[in-house]
């Protein structure tokens, strides 16, 4: 009996030393294959999050940089040009301007010149018409000796007032014997005559005036005018 106690105490050492051995050997591979792996360098800065090393990450980030210092120069060059054609622009507009108002100043100045130069010019106008009557009571031929004295007198006073009017600008236009003109003469009656000159005045009806080299009144004149095709038959 105690032989039996013995062989069965001797196996069952035998199972629990032969546990200890495999529990032994599971627990070195365990612990061989649980070691973390030691990092090179402790390089982190090119891997992704995968762990995945990325060696040209410095040249991509390098041409990233100058691609974008390029893009500036680039757009600074056409800001470049635009403040030039901006500034080119500008002078143009400010030299425009300038002569616009250099224009605009001359003609109010001009104006102005005007107005001071014809201001008497409605004073003169009116007084043109009894100054005409006047001309006509002169040239009538008077037979009594006391109306030719007062003739006299009125031919002073006549050419007073014609020296005065010349020294206002009022000046007679001369028609008579002149070629028409329709800036200075006005034709109230045509005639054909081929023994006087073609589109000649030969008869001043009323006179005409300049004030101031602009015309004020023009002369009312009867015109000679032929054609020229009668003219070329007759010689």
């Amino acid at each position: 009996m105690a032989n039996k106690e013995k062989v069965f105490d001797s196996k069952k050492n035998e199972e629990i030393s032969h546990e200890e051995k495999n529990f032994s050997s599971e627990s070195k591979n365990l612990s061989e294959n649980d070691q973390i792996p030691k990092v090179e360098n402790n390089d982190f800065s090119n891997k992704d999050e995968f762990g995945h090393k990325h060696k040209n990450n410095d040249k991509h980030k390098e041409l990233n940089v100058k691609d974008y210092i390029q893009i500036l120069e680039t757009k600074i060059k056409n800001l470049e040009k635009d403040f030039i054609n901006l500034n080119k622009t500008h002078e143009n507009e400010k030299l425009r301007f300038r002569s616009d108002l250099e224009n605009f100043t001359k003609r109010i100045n001009k104006e102005r010149i005007n107005e001071r130069k014809y201001a008497s010019i409605n004073f003169i106008e009116n007084i043109l018409v009894p100054f005409d009557q006047f001309e006509k009571v002169l040239e009538m031929n008077v037979e009594d000796e006391i109306l030719k004295k007062f003739l006299v007198g009125f031919k002073m006073v006549h050419q007073q007032m014609k020296n005065i009017f010349k020294e206002e600008g009022l000046e007679e236009i001369e028609s008579l014997g002149k070629i028409f003109d329709p800036k200075l003469h006005y034709a109230i009656e045509k005639i054909s005559d081929k023994n006087q000159p073609n589109n000649s005045n030969i008869e001043v009806l009323q006179k005409g005036y300049l004030y101031k080299e602009r015309v004020l009144k023009p002369a009312m004149v009867k015109v000679n005018e032929w054609s020229n095709e009668t003219n070329d038959k007759d010689k």
